[in-house]
């Protein structure tokens, strides 16, 4: 009992200790759980491939632009999923790349009509911002030098499923 305790305390710490960055934010996202939610990789049959390009405002000066390609697909004999994501996104003077693969074992309950998915993704993100594109309007602390770094990026989530 001691033991399921310290597991549960532990798994509700592990948010207070971890960092994130912004994920991309659209609206599309329900064609596209397993971007939010790595347990999600489909059970079906099928391999799964989603395309998103959003080019909005395109006549403005760091207007945003988004590129998302993901695919998924479900393992029957061995009950899991695996999935990849790649995205490009540009807002102002940030540009974002992410590279992201997910896996995502199913556990069936009740004559296969109850699923429990627990998925894990592990990939990096390149954040590139050029201060140097920036205008200023009053002189002051602003970087003039670009920044690039590279971080791994690390999701787990949970998906419960009664169909």
């Amino acid at each position: 009992m001691k033991s399921k305790v310290m597991i549960v305390l532990l798994i509700s710490l592990f948010p207070a200790l971890a960092q994130s960055q912004t994920d991309i934010q659209m609206s599309q996202h329900i064609f596209n759980r397993s971007l939010y939610n790595p347990a999600s990789a489909e059970i079906s049959k099928d391999i799964n491939i989603f395309g998103h390009w959003r080019d909005q405002w395109q006549d403005w000066c760091g207007a945003p632009q988004t590129v998302l390609v993901s695919a998924n697909g479900y393992v029957p004999s061995c009950k899991f999923g695996l999935g990849m994501v790649i995205l490009k996104d540009k807002l102002g003077f940030e540009h974002d790349i992410q590279c992201k693969f997910t896996y995502s074992y199913h556990i069936f309950l009740k004559n296969k009509k109850t699923r429990l998915s627990l998925g894990l993704s592990a990939g990096v993100v390149n954040k590139n911002i050029k201060w140097n594109d920036a205008v200023a309007q009053e002189q002051g602390n602003i970087p003039t030098e670009p920044e690039c770094k590279w971080k791994a990026d690390f999701d787990f989530g949970l998906e419960f499923n009664i169909q």
